[in-house]
């Protein structure tokens, strides 16, 4: 139910805020756009059991290998060794990495406050 609750507010927020145009971020701009990227990280990393491929994954991480046979990238191996086989923190690696990269890249090539 909280879950549900953050996705409708981060989405609420950024409908709001994909109206404002400018040219000049101010620090309020970027402590907010900061506060909803580690919101999304939260969200992403604990994520229900039901989502789909959590449990291939979360197998991965507690087994140290493959599922079935099935390959992963080497990212995944690269950060199952970095989180020491523990699942949420490879996750969180996981979200740090991919919803930064993205607030980042859409920041610097937008018009937008984003």
């Amino acid at each position: 139910m909280i879950t549900k609750l953050l996705i409708a507010f981060l989405f609420l927020v950024c409908l709001f805020m994909s109206f404002v145009t400018n040219t000049t971020v101010t620090r309020s701009q970027k402590l907010l756009l900061f506060t909803l990227g580690l919101l999304m990280v939260i969200i992403s990393t604990f994520r229900p059991d039901s989502m789909p491929d959590y449990a291939n994954y979360y197998e991965a991480f507690i087994h140290r290998r493959s599922i079935d046979g099935a390959r992963f990238e080497p990212a995944f191996h690269i950060i199952r060794v970095m989180s020491f086989g523990v699942p949420i923190i490879g996750f969180m690696m996981f979200a740090i990495i991919s919803i930064g990269t993205r607030i980042t890249l859409i920041s610097k090539m937008s018009p937008l406050i984003w």
